[in-house]
């Protein structure tokens, strides 16, 4: 067991009031095995579900990484030392090759928007500099015929302009690492591997209510082991900062939360 897994009984021991045997503790992989323990400790027995087959999403990123790794070392001659995870694509590609490059990542599949500049705040800003460098321009004609109100109109159009600039450069200049790429051209794999995560988790939260039936328990040692499994699962999520709908029996501590 790592640090992070002994840390994890400690809590589930002081919130029970027990001790686990450093042996039972080790074979403890994953939500489920810690709850039928609890469960075993009270008295009720908690049937075992058979453990299905699930995608897993840890090496979809990192496969995207490399694949694009390939490319920037093989198609751009970029060192292999110089594309590090949080390295800039526009430092490590010349403007004139930046091309080349979009169309290999099209080819590798990341769509167009995937890595458009999300700055809300700047393009609003944007959005209304720009109107009124509209309007300012608009009222022109107006204003030749009002002292005052040229230079006034003036200032308008040439503040607006400035500041219409500066703000498309900020989100021209959004930071884009490799970090950044090989997440957006995993996204869409990673999405499908989440639809077929929760079908599974249904899948499973139905078989576990069956073998619960089956297993005759009655009423109470069901609210008894339901509580188990909140407890067990509130201790994991705020440990390891993972959603508490996110946490099942079948949550794996290594696979799943990074245990060390």
């Amino acid at each position: 067991m790592g640090l992070d897994s002994v840390e994890f009984i400690l809590e589930v021991e002081d919130e029970f009031g027990i001790k686990i045997p450093d042996a039972d503790a080790e074979q403890m992989s994953t939500i489920g095995s810690v709850v039928r323990f609890i469960a075993a400790q009270y008295g009720v027995p908690v049937p075992t579900v058979p453990a299905s087959t699930r995608p897993t999403i840890a090496c979809v990123t990192a496969g995207k990484f490399y694949a694009l790794r390939r490319v920037l070392m093989q198609e751009f001659q970029i060192p292999r030392a110089a594309v590090a995870l949080d390295a800039r694509i526009t430092g490590l590609v010349e403007p004139q090759q930046r091309a080349t490059l979009r169309m290999r990542l099209a080819d590798l599949g990341l769509a167009k928007s995937a890595l458009r500049p999300r700055d809300p705040g700047a393009l609003f800003l944007t959005l209304l500099l720009g109107a009124v460098l509209v309007a300012a321009v608009a009222t022109m004609p107006l204003s030749l015929t009002t002292p005052g109100a040229g230079v006034f109109v003036m200032a308008a159009i040439v503040g607006a302009s400035i500041g219409v600039l500066l703000l498309r450069h900020r989100l021209t200049r959004t930071r884009v690492t490799v970090r950044v790429v090989a997440r957006a051209l995993a996204e869409p794999q990673l999405q499908e591997i989440a639809e077929k995560q929760r079908a599974i988790a249904a899948d499973r939260a139905i078989q576990q209510e069956r073998a619960l039936r089956n297993h005759s328990l009655d009423a109470h040692q069901k609210a008894i082991v339901d509580d188990i499994r909140h407890r067990i699962c509130t201790i994991a999520s705020e440990q390891f900062g993972v959603a508490r709908e996110r946490l099942s029996d079948e949550t794996h501590f290594i696979r799943d939360l990074e245990m060390d």
